[in-house]
């Protein structure tokens, strides 16, 4: 008989301090399953939160990311034919499978496998099979693989699998076929297809949101003083700004009235501004306060590309000024599988959002008597008990997630200026002409386009990777500062100065996006020009591509040249004359000359945009013709407007004689 062994729970690693952690589970007999009194999980002062045999498991002390909702295993929901099963599952998975990974397993992984398991034991019941005859057996394990409809449920199945696999049978109980595993998973996820990638924003729809959110803070930045102390006379008093009918309910008369909402409004000078946005009692009230904390978050992520997770893991005091950076401190887990300080490099943006909802964090930390400097700057606006009393019991903090649609900060937007127009999915074609757009509800012509955190995350790593593609000039000045801070701290791989780790922080996805945004810019601009290209790349490029087909359509053309700017055999940058496609540092641009372009044997010149240089350096001449005629700066001026006007002369109208 094999020896039984010490099982270390897989989070242990995760847990603030000794006493928090679960002690390890010794069976006195291989197979052996636990005691019903077993604790899998602790409070962060060491007493007793779950024990085995409780049909609801809470994690939460163990979870990595900022948001604590998440991390509850919930039993109930399965029949008595599955939940011991199901139970067993998952206490294999978070105390007795080998991670391969100093780190273990995080909670928040463990609840995708979760995910799986229970997918796998509601099949099981509708099938009068138990879960051990599916996992045993190769014909039904497959025929519950074949009814799996996406890839994130397939893949948790897959890594359950895997885990399971490495157990000895005689300690987990289940012999599963390997072979199997590896073989029908691979089919199946072929047969589901590529998952689509999150949508870059278009120009149109991303500018007007980021101007509408502005604006909306701009204006409440102006009453912020006048609102706090507003919510702080709510607090101090549990008649203020209440209804007639509640402050009798609480048992005063009506001479011990508070001046009801209205008046208080009116009293703190704010009562025009909150009618404005149709706040007019307490429940608006709390409503209104939530959409705001949600409406921050979202400047946020829109000026640093952070998860959602490393967002609600910012404390209050996240942001950093030095020397003009702007800097946002807080945690990461993903692909590190501990708690990691990490930066994120913002802009001036972001300020008057960041002080909104400091605002507000600091006026929960008073109520519940949270020490500010501890608390998230997105913790529930609920706890401030404006509408439903919400108490905090001293070990989980709950977040502001605007789980619910309505506590989104869209409800005070103008929304209709997010429909799609035929502009915005040609746009989206440009970016992906081979997805079916105008077949997908979401972003068919009219639909109003539904912002997600992933969408902000790509959509600046997209135009920061390559600034050709934002068209627009209005999202040009407002991108126009993180850009060039993301540029400085991020594009530089040699760069040492920020604490970006691991593949998911937004400096490795606009790495990762540089090549593709590249290539896009590059058909767009070059290989899809509407007007004639000069210069030696452009003239090579004009003769070369079909007459016929200006555009590069195919799939396998479209990959292949994503992989030379890959490698780096092609690069692409805009020009006041054009394009440039050397892959070679330029030593000219440190000079600001532009008529070196002229000759190089990368660049690619257009003439519309060589007309507009000329315009303009004619008038910089002739500004310096008043002030300085005798300068160094005039003669060398007039000579670089000369060498343009020859080029123009010698070379486009040789081509118009053509």
């Amino acid at each position: 008989m094999m020896k039984a062994q010490a099982y270390y729970p897989n989070f242990s690693s995760l847990a603030q301090d000794i006493a928090s952690a679960p002690a390890p589970f010794t069976p006195n007999e291989v197979g052996q399953r636990p005691l019903p009194d077993f604790v899998v999980s602790k409070t962060l002062e060491g007493k007793t939160l779950s024990i085995y045999s409780d049909d609801v498991w809470d994690f939460r002390p163990y979870r990595l990311s900022g948001n604590t909702g998440n991390a509850r295993f919930n039993f109930k929901i399965f029949s008595n034919s599955t939940k011991e099963e199901v139970k067993w599952l998952m206490f294999l998975l978070l105390f007795m499978v080998d991670s391969g990974r100093a780190s273990g397993i995080s909670i928040s992984t463990t609840m995708t496998y979760f995910k799986a398991v229970r997918s796998l034991a509601k099949y099981c019941e509708n099938h009068g099979l138990t879960i051990k005859e599916v996992l045993q057996a190769e014909d039904e394990l497959t025929k519950f693989v074949g009814k799996i409809t996406t890839r994130s449920l397939l893949a948790g199945l897959s890594s359950v699998l895997s885990h399971l696999i490495t157990l000895p049978s005689e300690a987990s109980g289940y012999k599963i076929l390997s072979n199997f595993k590896f073989e029908t998973v691979k089919r199946r996820l072929h047969s589901l297809g590529e998952d689509n990638q999150h949508p870059v924003i278009p120009n149109r729809i991303y500018s007007e949101l980021i101007q509408q959110l502005d604006d909306f803070f701009q204006d409440l930045h102006e009453i912020k003083d006048q609102l706090q102390r507003f919510i702080e006379s709510i607090l101090a008093c549990d008649r203020y700004a209440r209804s007639s009918a509640l402050q009798t309910k609480i048992g005063y008369r009506t001479k011990d009235f508070k001046p009801f909402f209205k008046e208080a409004a009116q009293e703190h000078g704010i009562w025009e501004y909150l009618v404005k946005y149709k706040v007019k009692n307490m429940p608006s009230l709390s409503t209104f306060l939530t959409r705001i904390q949600h409406g921050a978050r979202i400047i946020l992520h829109i000026y640093t590309g952070m998860r959602s997770s490393e967002s609600l893991s910012l404390l209050t005091n996240s942001l950093k000024v030095s020397n003009g950076t702007y800097k946002l401190l807080g945690t990461t887990s993903k692909f590190v599988g501990q708690k990691k300080g990490v930066s994120w490099i913002t802009s001036q943006e972001v300020e008057r959002a960041y002080e909104i909802a400091g605002m507000l964090a600091k006026l929960v930390s008073q109520k519940i008597k949270l020490l500010y400097h501890e608390t998230p700057l997105f913790i529930s606006i609920g706890y401030l008990s404006l509408f439903t009393r919400v108490d905090y019991d001293g070990i989980n903090i709950i977040m502001g997630d605007a789980s619910s649609k309505s506590h989104e900060i869209y409800n005070l937007l103008d929304q209709d200026a997010f429909r799609v127009t035929e502009d915005d999915l040609n746009e989206l074609e440009k970016i992906n002409p081979f997805r079916a757009w105008e077949s997908e509800k979401a972003f068919a012509v009219g639909s109003i386009w539904r912002f997600t955190i992933h969408q902000f995350r790509r959509s600046l790593s997209f135009y920061v990777a390559q600034s050709a593609l934002v068209s627009l000039p209005s999202l040009k000045r407002q991108l126009k500062h993180v850009s060039r801070e993301m540029t400085i701290y991020y594009s530089q791989s040699s760069s040492q100065n920020y604490d970006a780790t691991g593949q998911e922080h937004i400096a490795q996805l606009i790495k990762r996006e540089k090549p593709e945004a590249d290539a896009i810019a590059y058909i767009s601009d070059v290989l899809s020009s509407g007007e004639p290209l000069y210069g030696a790349h452009g003239t090579f490029i004009d003769r070369n591509k079909p007459s016929s087909n200006k555009q590069l359509v195919f799939s396998d053309s479209r990959e292949e040249l994503i992989k030379q700017f890959k490698k780096g055999e092609i690069a692409y940058t805009q020009t006041p004359l054009g394009a440039c496609t050397t892959v070679a540092p330029c030593d000219q641009k440190l000079l600001r000359s532009m008529t070196s372009c002229l000759t190089c044997s990368r660049s690619v010149i257009k003439q519309s945009k060589l007309d507009r240089v000329i315009a303009r350096q004619q008038l910089f001449i002739d500004e310096l013709e008043d002030t300085a005629p005798d300068s160094v700066e005039f003669r060398t001026e007039k000579e670089e407007l000369l060498h343009l006007l020859e080029y123009k002369d010698r070379v486009m109208s040789k081509a118009g004689d053509q």
